[in-house]
């Protein structure tokens, strides 16, 4: 992909993640535990497609983005490792949260995914605007 399209990317993938973000803790803050579960996995979802495309990798599965994320920006010291965990275990608690009816989040449990969701957040888009000050510099 071009790189003033990963730019752009990039820029599309940061304002979505926000958005998402806010809505989670709306969302939390309004007792709806399995969608703000959702909405913090998606913000940093969205984070980690937004740092592939700064490798110029993209994926089409969950799992796929999650992989991709370790292989080419934790494994190789561009981030921490420990964000990859929590992608991970972001993504697990989206997925119980979503599809199990016997196994609804409490608000400590939805409050630890957002608490999450916004460390991944911080680091991430320190990556990504650093990133995209060095392209935009070329």
């Amino acid at each position: 992909m071009k790189l003033e399209n990963r730019q752009k990317l990039v820029r599309l993938l940061l304002e979505k993640s926000g958005k998402n973000l806010a809505a989670a803790r709306s969302l939390l803050r309004d007792g709806f535990n399995e969608s703000a579960i959702s909405r913090a996995y998606y913000a940093a979802f969205d984070l980690a497609q937004a740092a592939l495309a700064t490798r110029d990798v993209s994926r089409s599965k969950h799992s796929g983005v999650i992989a991709a994320f370790g292989e080419h920006l934790t494994k190789k010291g561009l981030l921490p490792d420990t964000l990859q965990k929590a992608l991970l275990n972001l993504y697990g608690s989206r997925v119980t949260s979503d599809y199990s009816v016997e196994d609804t989040p409490s608000d400590a449990e939805a409050k630890k995914a957002l608490e999450a969701a916004a460390e991944f957040a911080r680091a991430v888009e320190a990556y990504l605007k650093r990133w995209l000050e060095k392209t935009l510099e070329e």
